[in-house]
């Protein structure tokens, strides 16, 4: 059996290109660095292009797979009490390891879920997900 391949398309920006998606139809994602005096993490939010809101998040030491797919389950459960169905999204992010792995793509693809990637700046705009990273990295954050 062939291990899933990304899908190297921004299919994000061409559905942003032609409507305003519906709520949960369109996700972002990235890893963002968190620094403070006691040392550093990796904050991974995935947020509705809809709504704004983080539906999922994981942190950790590293920006992994395992830390991707944690947040991912969060976001998948939100949505499935929301909706009262399984997702079919399209989840935007950029060519970071953990996204392009066979794991990522095999658990999203198996759910029904499209991957889009982007590079840095592709859409011409900032996304959600862009906004957010700016608004950690230029406040402090505190998590319990």
């Amino acid at each position: 059996m062939r291990k899933p391949k990304p899908e190297r398309a921004n299919l994000a920006f061409g559905l942003l290109s032609e409507r305003e998606p519906a709520a949960f139809e369109v996700l972002t994602t990235d890893f963002t660095q968190l620094v403070d005096g006691g040392g550093k993490v990796w904050f991974l939010p995935i947020l509705d292009h809809r709504t704004r809101m983080v539906i999922g998040y994981a942190i950790s030491f590293s920006p992994d797979v395992r830390t991707a797919l944690q947040a991912w389950e969060r976001a998948k459960a939100f949505i499935l009490t929301q909706k009262r169905e399984r997702p079919k999204a399209i989840v935007h992010h950029d060519q970071g390891g953990a996204f392009l792995s066979h794991a990522w793509v095999g658990h999203l693809h198996g759910s029904g879920t499209t991957t889009s990637i982007g590079c840095i700046q592709a859409c011409g705009h900032k996304t959600p997900q862009e906004m957010l990273k700016e608004a950690l990295s230029t406040s402090k954050v505190y998590i319990t």
